[in-house]
């Protein structure tokens, strides 16, 4: 809003600008006046809205052309004046005036107050409908009042609307020609309906309307009010009012009759209120931009609060948009039926209707899918890129389960966007800012019943400052693929995260060159059920399928509860110090890869491996196991019509294939003797090419993901964990040590009487005798 306000009259000779203007600010009117009245100066106090203003008059002569249109530059809003009873002032209006300001301003929309003058001169009414064309042909006319300055009257409405229409400029959010708020103030205030919408059910109760009048406008609304507004919005607005709530194309409703009621600072109070500005960009307040404090050992999620949040947009959105048709399917009994429930998915229609309060210039991850670029938070110079599995083509959908895991993958690598993105979603005054900080690895599922109810002892209360915490599970879980070069590493974490189809000579999906993503960081995310399974759908694609109830309270605990996210990082080589130095503490698995045939690459895994902490699971798996030709199938794959072998190794005569086999049984018989010595799951091979044990690869995965207890190596000694010492224990500690040197000088000042004693007895009784 600005402080200082410049407004500037125009009109032909002897329309009564300067008379208008003595008026206004002597309050009676003026037997004589000047041509061309000098620049008057309002201070705050003297005005309607509070504000410093400068009245300026103009010359409609000709030689004072140049100064005109340097004060139509300068003014903030143009008061065009006419004369009532001389209907060629108005022409001049339409023909001059309008023209020239609309040539000289440099805004979209310069406000003119088209004000008709020496009303009391007036016998008959106005003709109406030259100014409708008017108001039709130039959109910068925001209103029209009559006045005289003979009589003082309407002067302070001009004035006042001449200067409200600076600071809540209507054009900005408002199209008076359709009568009709302008797409960008309907997505910010369909952001505020949001925010008011704290149950997410698309819908304003009592409470929540009774909340936006107090946040906007810092007064209360009782029963009755309410009662009054809803009814005069549902006549007014057809579908307004659904249960007796308000829906959103009523809230909106409500902000146009502000505006045809000449409240025109309404909506922009409302607007400002949630950190609009002039050209409605959401500033960022600060504390946006603050990220939880994270320890070597956490991760940031996704608050509960802002899971619900999201997960509320997901059904407002499903609600909203075409059902699919139901697929006939054939049952057990071989007859076609289609009656059963449809899973509830987003289908990119829907993800556009989530989306669409962020402004076009706002940078969102699902912009073009199903990936997008990030740098590492730990090192800028490195790249991430993080694959977002689901709305990958045309036709594809989304279930409510892999919504939430695009989220946590997003809120786990980049939390400053995340954080930035549910504020303009609409995620505003939450008991948080969408983000908390994880407590650290997930513990054995068999144990986090029994950890949880453990309570600590007395003695641990008593003499630790921090207890040992109970490892608690989180519902992102970070697996890291590590290993030799070229051994299959983003294969696998893009096999995992669906972007490439299981089964012999599956294409890649959406046509990504995999290959310019070797040098970053490649990390793909699904959701996983609390039993552990992904499952396979065989028409999306998608390793996970989840069959949510349709009840609103059951969805939400069935996506909120049992649900993993799962975020699977390939590391190359040539960033692995980075990742042992700022990643591997928040780590719930470590995948080891190898190749099978490539003893270079096994031996990689192992110095890897020694350079873990003991406490991180890990497991070790072989690929390219299609290399080994153990089937029939595979082994005409490879080799070539004149009989030699192909693949990686070149051309190799059918001699050199017994050789190649013995070279890969050796590698991975290494492999499990190491595996075996350290008491670390079974040994797994897997091919990404055919998709052959590449089930079993994910089931080992998501079982010790899920169980690290299986994934930590035997150790002979287990280190005993070191806690600090609370004030009490020290006073303690302190006092028995003071005690037991009381004792022991206590006992020594005994004795030693008792010695005097005894000597002394014994010479008294000696001289007796």
């Amino acid at each position: 809003m600005k402080d200082h306000i410049k407004i500037l009259l125009v009109g032909d000779e002897g329309v009564g600008k300067s008379s208008l203007i003595s008026a206004y600010i002597s309050q009676h009117f003026p037997q004589e006046v000047p041509p061309v009245m000098t620049d008057t100066v309002l201070p705050p106090e003297a005005t309607t809205n509070e504000v410093c203003v400068t009245i300026m008059d103009s010359s409609s002569h000709i030689n004072d052309r140049d100064v005109l249109r340097q004060k139509i530059i300068n003014a903030d809003s143009i008061i065009a004046l006419y004369d009532v009873t001389r209907p060629e002032t108005l022409d001049s209006i339409s023909n001059f005036w309008l023209p020239l300001i609309t040539d000289l301003s440099t805004e979209p929309y310069k406000p003119v107050i088209l004000v008709g003058n020496k009303t009391d001169l007036l016998a008959e009414e106005i003709d109406t409908e030259q100014l409708n064309n008017l108001f039709a042909a130039f959109p910068s006319v925001m209103n029209c009042w009559d006045c005289s300055a003979a009589n003082i009257q309407n002067l302070d409405t001009a004035f006042h609307m001449a200067m409200l229409f600076v600071n809540y400029p209507l054009s900005y959010i408002y199209d008076m020609t359709e009568d009709e708020f302008l797409p960008a103030a309907r997505r910010a205030f369909l952001r505020i309906f949001r925010i008011f919408d704290v149950d997410g059910d698309n819908l304003l109760s009592d409470a929540e309307l009774s909340d936006t009048q107090l946040r906007c406008f810092e007064a209360h609304i009782n029963s009755d009010e309410i009662m009054a507004l809803k009814s005069q919005i549902a006549t007014r607005v057809p579908g307004g009012v659904v249960n007796n709530c308000v829906a959103f194309e009523g809230f909106l409703g409500l902000m146009k009759m502000n505006v045809e009621s000449n409240n025109y600072q309404i909506p922009w109070l409302v607007l400002r209120s949630f950190n609009y500005d002039d050209n409605l960009n959401i500033v960022i307040p600060e504390e946006i931009t603050q990220l939880p404090e994270l320890r070597p050992n956490q991760v940031t999620e996704l608050s509960s609060s802002a899971r619900t949040f999201l997960l509320n947009l997901a059904q407002i959105a499903y609600n909203e948009c075409e059902r699919p048709l139901q697929p006939e399917s054939t049952d057990r009994d071989g007859e076609n039926s289609s009656g059963s429930e449809l899973e509830e998915t987003l289908t990119w229609d829907a993800l556009k209707i989530v989306l669409s309060v962020l402004s076009a210039e706002t940078e969102d991850p699902w912009s073009d899918p199903p990936s997008f670029k990030a740098a590492w938070r730990h090192d800028e110079s490195v790249e991430q890129r993080i694959l977002l599995r689901g709305l990958s083509h045309i036709g594809a959908t989304l279930s409510f389960d892999d919504w939430i895991a695009h989220w946590s993958l997003l809120a786990l690598n980049e939390p400053a966007v995340t954080q930035m993105l549910l504020f303009k979603l609409g995620y505003v005054e939450r008991i948080d800012l969408g983000l908390v900080a994880s407590s650290g690895p997930m513990v054995s599922v068999q144990n986090q019943e029994l950890l949880a109810s453990t309570k600590p002892s007395f003695f641990s209360r008593m003499f630790y400052a921090t207890p040992p915490e109970h490892p608690q599970r989180r519902s992102t879980l970070q697996v890291c693929v590590l290993g030799d070069n070229g051994v299959g590493k983003s294969s696998f974490v893009w096999y995992l995260t669906g972007l490439r189809a299981p089964g012999i000579g599956g294409e890649v999906e959406m046509g990504i060159d995999y290959a310019k993503y070797s040098d970053c960081i490649v990390v793909g995310g699904c959701a996983l059920k609390s039993n552990g399974d992904i499952e396979s759908d065989k028409k999306s694609r998608s390793p996970v399928v989840a069959h949510l109830p349709k009840a609103r309270e059951e969805l939400l605990q069935a996506v909120l509860t049992p649900t993993y996210h799962l975020s699977v990082a390939a590391v190359p080589l040539d960033q692995v110090e980075k990742w042992l130095e700022h990643c591997v503490d928040a780590c719930d698995l470590v995948v080891l890869m190898f190749q099978c045939g490539k003893p270079a690459s096994l031996t990689t895994c192992k110095a890897l491996e020694s350079r873990l902490p003991e406490c991180v699971p890990r497991l070790y798996l072989a690929s390219k196991s299609d290399l080994i030709f153990t089937s029939p199938a595979l082994q005409t794959a490879h080799v070539g019509s004149s009989g030699s072998l192909k693949g990686e190794y070149g051309n190799e005569t059918q001699a050199s294939r017994k050789s190649l086999k013995a070279a890969h049984e050796s590698v991975l018989q290494q492999a499990s003797l190491h595996i075996r010595e350290r008491n670390l799951p079974a040994l797994t091979m897997f091919s990404t090419l055919t998709g052959e044990g590449m089930a079993d690869a994910t089931s080992l995965v998501v079982d010790v993901v899920t169980d690290p207890a299986k994934g930590l190596p035997q150790t002979k000694t287990k280190p005993s964990p070191s806690f600090a010492l609370s004030r009490p224990a020290m006073i303690v500690s302190v006092a028995a040590i003071i005690g037991a040197v009381l004792v022991a000088q206590f006992e020594k000042e005994v004795k030693a009487w008792f010695n005097s004693v005894y000597h002394s007895t014994r010479e008294f009784l000696r001289i007796k005798i």
